[in-house]
This record gives structure tokens, C-alpha cells and sequence, in this order.
């Protein structure tokens, strides 16, 4: 083979590469988009449900954070307060 050839080959790929991450792009804001439209959608429909759920997740991530940092402080990591 030719350096050009290889250059060419080489060239090809690259651009096909960049087409595909393009494409994948693309792809993903549609799909970010129609998840917030569904869950606009789905909070329209059931507001309740909505918020006792947020408020579920946020109940269950401060006692995540809770327990890490208390296990944190056990082993004296924090040091003097």
C-alpha cells in the first residue's frame, strides 16, 4: 500500500467516526428531550404522586449523606469542630 492510500483509509475512518459521534449526539438530546417532556407529562398527570416521590428521593439521600459523613466523623476524619 501507498502512503497516500493509507492516508486516504485513514482520513475515511476518521470522518465516518466523526459522523457516528454526531449521529450519538443527536440521538441523545432527542432522548433528553422527550424524557422531560414525559415527565412534564407525568407530573401534569399526577402531581401528587410526583412530589411524595422527589420528597421520597430526598428523604433517602440526606440519610445516605448522614450515614457517610457520620461514619466519617466516627473515624475522625472531620477532626475538631
Amino acid at each position: 500500500m501507498s502512503t497516500a492510500t493509507v492516508k486516504t483509509m485513514a482520513a475515511d475512518a476518521a470522518e465516518t467516526g466523526m459522523h457516528a459521534a454526531r449521529r450519538a449526539i443527536t440521538r441523545r438530546c432527542r432522548d433528553v428531550e422527550n424524557l422531560r417532556d414525559s415527565a412534564a407529562y407525568r407530573v401534569r398527570r399526577a402531581p401528587l404522586l410526583a412530589v411524595s416521590g422527589a420528597f421520597a428521593g430526598g428523604i433517602i439521600v440526606a440519610l445516605g449523606l448522614n450515614r457517610f459523613a457520620r461514619g466519617r466523623r466516627m473515624r475522625g476524619e472531620f477532626g475538631e469542630w
